[in-house]
């Protein structure tokens, strides 16, 4: 299963227009879905991003889930452009240090 991690509405919004998602109310966030893919609205910071998808593998945790993360997702505001697309192996949490 394909998931899509979006923050923020306008981030979400053309995904869920696009691939046709509806709205699944099985979870108390917003969630998108078809029968090919799915969208998580993360919301911001790391609290309601582990919650979130937590509670997510939880309920699919027989499937193996592929996430895919839209959005700027913690980039520089010095040297990020809108529209800049970033490849990333890792994922480094800057209170604790540790690594993903």
């Amino acid at each position: 299963m394909q998931c899509i991690l979006a923050a923020l509405k306008s981030e979400s919004e053309p995904l869920i227009e696009h691939y046709k998602l509806f709205r699944d109310y099985s979870f108390s966030f917003p969630f998108f879905r078809n029968d090919n893919l799915c969208l998580i609205g993360t919301g911001v910071g790391k609290k309601n991003i582990k919650r979130r998808i937590t509670s997510f593998i939880l309920k699919f945790k027989s499937e193996t889930i592929q996430f895919i993360n839209i959005g700027i997702a913690g980039g520089n505001r010095d040297t990020s452009k809108k529209g800049q697309i970033y490849l990333i192996n890792q994922i480094i949490d800057k209170e604790t240090g540790r690594s993903f």
